[in-house]
């Protein structure tokens, strides 16, 4: 959980533990979001795909604008040292927060202003999903998977670059959008319609 803060010599924090084999909890602490900032937040593993490295470059991009903007990492993973490496070697430690694993993410997602996506490739994101039902606008790499979520109408999709993040986060920090009401309903019953029609051949 996230919905507990602290405040450490005036700056106020957030703290979460998950327990790690059934003895030993994880706890971590970290910055809250403020609210005169520009917040963006990532979740995923710390993996190839997820390309935590471009997503880095990009927001180190965003830092020599706007250097009071932070970006939330959620999760863990096999290269999770060298990406904290790379904010080291970018400058931008100052503006990364590496929460670790959260098992209920949804309170930092609803503090912070827009969730980003790297990937250069997924299935069907969850977590854009996730994002899009708690109202939070979203700014993805414009991706097979991420498409079939958000369309024309729900978030932003950029090119699959250093520089097509950069701009979408920079264009969002010049002029936020309000994300269109996202009926997660209505998507559900949608996919259902669709996977019944090419999967299983009801309503052809």
């Amino acid at each position: 959980e996230v919905n507990h803060s602290i405040n450490i010599d005036g700056v106020d924090y957030l703290y979460s533990w998950n327990k790690n084999d059934g003895a030993n909890i994880d706890i971590s602490l970290f910055e809250k979001p403020r609210v005169e900032a520009v917040n963006f937040v990532h979740i995923g593993r710390f993996s190839p795909e997820k390309r935590h490295d471009k997503l880095l470059r990009a927001f180190a991009e965003v830092c020599k604008l706007r250097s009071d903007t932070k970006l939330y990492l959620v999760g863990s993973g096999v290269l999770l040292d060298k990406i904290k490496e790379l904010t080291n070697t970018l400058n931008i430690s100052k503006n990364v927060v590496f929460t670790g694993q959260i098992s209920n993410p949804y309170s930092l997602i609803k503090q912070c202003d827009c969730f980003v996506l790297s990937s250069d490739h997924e299935g069907q994101p969850m977590v854009l999903l996730e994002a899009l039902v708690l109202g939070k606008p979203v700014i993805s790499t414009n991706i097979t998977g991420s498409r079939s979520v958000l369309g024309n109408e729900f978030g932003t999709l950029v090119d699959n670059s250093v520089e097509g993040l950069a701009k979408g986060m920079i264009d969002f920090i010049d002029s936020p959008k309000t994300l269109a009401h996202f009926d997660a309903k209505s998507y559900l019953e949608h996919s259902m319609a669709l996977f019944n029609q090419e999967v299983i051949g009801v309503g052809q």
